[in-house]
């Protein structure tokens, strides 16, 4: 029945990360084969990473029992054998599983085509850290800007001024994210590693690290042993002085430990307050430290345009 097929489809998709979303202007065409796991290579600097998790255990005892039933999206890598575009999970999966070979789709894609099939089928994902989407967000952009730059060859300086949209605001397009917010998290990827896996790890707001992203490396890492020294975090008021200090050639690290020392002025957001009644009806029995952890991580998903 078309009905049943239609719904087994639909499941196997989400199990494997794989949705209904078209990826970047690609075809789905292409041969299907059995290619060995040695030959299959990772994706040129792959935003994503792939966690050893509970789900990657669930994926890699289907693929034991039933195989791979949705193929990898491959393109062929000039260094010989395949560069994947979708699929690490399920080849990662497969050497969990022992497996030594998966079926793979081989399509003819050019780099920035490839960047954006990548990008697209790997946003799908449940689980994406800010780093992976920094990057994401980064790679879709340049590639389109190089795409754009190619049809700039072939129309008017008045086509290009009455039609042209900034890269930004296509990925703000193709994911469905507020153009503010993809700036954002681009800014990110100027971030040294060390407060990169702070955001990552949520020991360190968003926000705060697009601030902090501002400064140079050097001044960055400044930063960041003065924060490792003293046990502290800049507030996102603190980080915006942080930047101001730069401008003045003033940022040093006893500086920055004078100021991450100060108590933040109050404000508006100090003083909200939540129905009690709306509180105890969400969190029956969970502590205060529970509480503002759950509303802090609805929060971020918020910023994150994921809710």
């Amino acid at each position: 029945m078309p009905g049943s097929a239609g719904m087994k489809l639909a499941s196997l998709d989400s199990l494997f990360g794989v949705t209904d979303t078209p990826v970047a202007d690609a075809t789905c065409q292409g041969s299907e084969i059995e290619v060995p796991l040695a030959d299959l290579h990772s994706f040129k600097n792959h935003p994503f990473k792939v966690f050893d998790d509970n789900a990657m255990q669930e994926l890699a005892e289907s693929i034991r029992q039933h195989g791979v039933l949705i193929p990898a999206i491959v393109r062929v890598s000039g260094d010989g054998g395949y560069e994947i575009i979708a699929g690490h999970r399920r080849r990662h999966a497969c050497e969990l599983a022992g497996i030594v070979c998966m079926p793979v789709i081989v399509r003819e894609l050019d780099d920035d085509e490839a960047t954006l099939c990548m990008v697209n089928s790997n946003l799908q994902r449940e689980r994406i850290l800010p780093s992976e989407r920094a990057f994401a967000y980064k790679m879709m952009m340049d590639a389109l800007k190089r795409q754009g730059k190619r049809n700039d060859l072939s129309s008017t300086q008045l086509e290009q001024k009455s039609k042209r949209e900034t890269s930004v605001a296509k990925v703000a397009m193709r994911c469905g994210v507020d153009r503010n917010q993809i700036q954002r998290f681009i800014r990110l990827t100027e971030l040294i590693q060390p407060l990169l896996d702070m955001v990552d790890a949520k020991k360190l707001p968003l926000n705060t690290g697009v601030e902090l992203s501002y400064l140079s490396s050097d001044n960055q890492q400044i930063v960041h042993e003065v924060m490792a020294e003293h046990k502290r975090k800049p507030s996102i008021e603190q980080a915006k002085q942080l930047r101001e200090l730069q401008n003045t050639d003033s940022l040093q690290p006893r500086t920055v430990a004078e100021l991450l020392e100060t108590v933040a002025p109050d404000r508006f957001t100090d003083n909200v307050k939540l129905p009690r009644d709306l509180l105890a009806q969400c969190f029956q029995s969970h502590t205060k430290e529970t509480i503002e952890t759950v509303i802090a991580e609805a929060l971020e998903k918020l910023l994150q345009g994921a809710v």
